[in-house]
């Protein structure tokens, strides 16, 4: 189950690894980016349950996100990330 304060926190977290370079850097971007794809979901299909958005969309819809939309989405995400969970 996800819900969108949860996956905008790992944006949060995975965006500094991922910049930062060195051996995290690939996995960060890897993960970075499925949190971003998972928040982009509005939806709840199958295993990709959000706690935040249960109904299923009315068909399903592919996306494709590339990583320098995923690195600006998270720039984006990460400033709100911390404040909307206090």
């Amino acid at each position: 189950m996800r819900a969108g304060a949860g996956l905008a926190q790992a944006v949060a977290r995975l965006l500094p690894l991922a910049l930062g370079g060195g051996p995290a850097a690939d996995p960060a971007c890897v993960a970075m980016m499925i949190a971003v794809a998972a928040l982009r979901r509005k939806e709840s299909r199958g295993a990709h349950f959000r706690t935040d958005f249960p109904d299923r969309g009315a068909a399903p819809a592919r996306g494709r996100l590339r990583l320098d939309d995923a690195i600006a989405a998270a720039h984006e995400i990460a400033p709100a990330a911390f404040s909307r969970s206090a």
